[in-house]
């Protein structure tokens, strides 16, 4: 059996390996994920290596750098998250076949929504009652 020895590379990695580098990254910014790393930390890991991979296995998506940025490359990862919420958020950073038109019209219909505001919310909505809930 061969020995594989322990590389500490906490010095090496410590100032891309936190997600604040992402804060102004186009897709990673939409969610600051704290436990994250930065898009750094996987390029500098993929000009380690001694060559290109094909293929990537990321078993802690979390809000999906890893698969993003393997994607930005032609690299194929499989990945998995437990997270209801950061599967989701990962599966849209991924989504590269949006289509102009059809956003454009999301966000039409949203600002004709907004310059319109409805001036009774009761009107629409009840006033929940309960516990947390103080009637005047």
């Amino acid at each position: 059996m061969r020995d594989y020895p322990l590389i500490d590379c906490t010095k090496k990695y410590h100032s891309i390996m936190v997600f604040d580098k992402n804060k102004n990254v186009l897709v990673h910014r939409w969610y600051p994920f704290v436990e994250g790393y930065s898009k750094e930390f996987i390029e500098d890991i993929l000009q380690e290596l001694p060559f290109i991979p094909q293929c990537a296995m990321e078993p802690f998506c979390g809000s999906g750098t890893t698969p993003v940025e393997l994607q930005n490359h032609g690299i194929r990862c499989y990945s998995f998250e437990v997270s209801p919420f950061m599967h989701l958020l990962a599966k849209v950073k991924l989504e590269r076949t949006y289509d102009e038109a059809i956003l454009k019209s999301y966000r039409d219909k949203v600002a004709e929504a907004l310059s319109n505001p409805e001036n009774d919310i009761r009107s629409l909505e009840a006033i929940p009652f309960g516990d947390t809930v103080v009637k005047k």
